[in-house]
This record gives structure tokens, sequence and C-alpha cells, in this order.
């Protein structure tokens, strides 16, 4: 564990418990069906290309029949978007529900944006809303590629970070995506501990993150070689 974890083990040691076990919004939904379109350029948020995913249920009853009919549906909005100022986690909020009115037989519906790196935020951005019964939950994210660290563990991963607002916060108390991304940075040049394994790395940068925004109710960590898919 990494050494300026030891002073604070005890709520360390709760957070862990309470973090999750799976992956949070990269679980698979089972006979979902997905459909995404890649190198959406949009003159948003000072420009942006961006890549779509949809991965949707449909209720009892015959599925969509025409699956690129959705993702046509959804680029169309995108395309007539009333104006270039929304944060992304808004235009993401508002496809969700204009896809919902288009096909009322949708059971569950997960929009997900994947934001490539721009100069005003230099790094792979995520964004996802799901919609299930009755409910809509928003997810948060990034990527980190080919990660240099001074732990060998992390040095040359892939990680991926998701994590989740507290309910009814104020714009002023929500931490910038970017800041939560330089405290990311921050900690993968903390001091190594030989007992580290990736896994247990995975849920300290969880809980460090936690630790660090008291708007963030829950984060989740995948850490892969940069060898792997």
């Amino acid at each position: 564990m990494n050494s300026l974890f030891k002073s604070c083990a005890p709520v360390l040691s709760l957070l862990l418990l309470a973090l999750p076990a799976q992956s949070g919004p990269d679980t698979v939904m089972a006979d979902a069906f997905s459909i995404s379109r890649a190198g959406i350029a949009m003159d948003h948020q000072g420009g942006v290309t961006l890549q779509l995913n949809l991965h949707y249920l449909a209720a009892e009853g015959p599925p969509i029949s025409d699956e690129e009919a959705i993702m046509e549906t959804a680029l169309s909005f995108l395309a007539s978007y009333p104006n270039t100022t929304d944060y992304f986690e808004i235009v993401n909020r508002n496809l969700n529900a204009y896809l919902r009115t288009q096909y009322p037989e949708l059971e569950r519906l997960d929009v997900r944006f994947t934001l490539e790196p721009r100069p005003t935020v230099p790094f792979v951005v995520l964004s996802q809303t799901t919609y299930e019964t009755g409910r809509l939950k928003e997810f948060y994210g990034f990527n980190l590629i080919d990660v240099e660290s001074v732990n060998p563990l992390l040095n040359g991963t892939n990680i991926r970070v998701w994590f989740q607002y507290k309910p009814n916060l104020v714009a002023a108390d929500i931490p910038d995506v970017r800041d939560v991304h330089r405290e990311a940075i921050r900690w993968l040049n903390l001091p190594t501990d030989e007992t580290d394994t990736r896994s247990n790395l995975g849920q300290e940068l969880a809980a460090s993150l936690m630790l660090r925004y008291d708007a963030i109710t829950r984060v989740w960590v995948q850490i892969r070689s940069s060898k792997e898919r």
C-alpha cells in the first residue's frame, strides 16, 4: 500500500470495503443490442470528435427492427443540437431522453460518449447515461493511456476511471473532470510499496479520489496492460 495511506488506514479500509466489485458502467448487459459510430464531429464546446455507443434492451414484445434507425435518430439529434455550449454530460442526458421518446419500447438504454482529446481537454473523456426501471444514472470518466508511473506495476498500463457524483449537488460543488484527472496523475507518482498488487492499486486509486473529492460517491478503476484490448 502506498505509504501516504498508512496514516489513514482505518478510513481507507472502510472505503475499500464500500467500493463496488464490478466494473460499473463497463458491465455488459445480457441479451442487449449494441451499435456504435466513431468519428462524429461536433461544433460543440470548441469542437470535438466523439464515438457514440448505444446499448439497449426492449421491453416485452419485438425488438427494434432496424438497428441503424436508432443510430440515425441519435446522429440527427446531435447534428441539430440547439446550442454549442451545454456540457457533454447534459447533451448525453438529453439524447437519452430523446431516444426514449422516439422508441418508447426501450426498457433500458445506455448512451456513451467517448470524446477524443482536444486542446482544452487533452485526454479521452467518457460520459454515460443509463436509463432503467424509471431511473437515470449518470457516469463520468476518463482514460489514462500507456501510463508513466514510478510504480512498475502501473508503468505502461491503460487505466480507465469511472465515477459518480452525489445527487442534488450544486454546480459549484462539482469538480471539473480535469481536476479529477490531475489528481489521478498525481497519485500515479506516489511512493510505492512492495506489497502492492495491480488489483489493490486499482482500489487505492478509487479510494484516493473519494477521499480527495467529497462530491464523488462511487469510483470504478480498471487497470489493463497496454497490450490487452
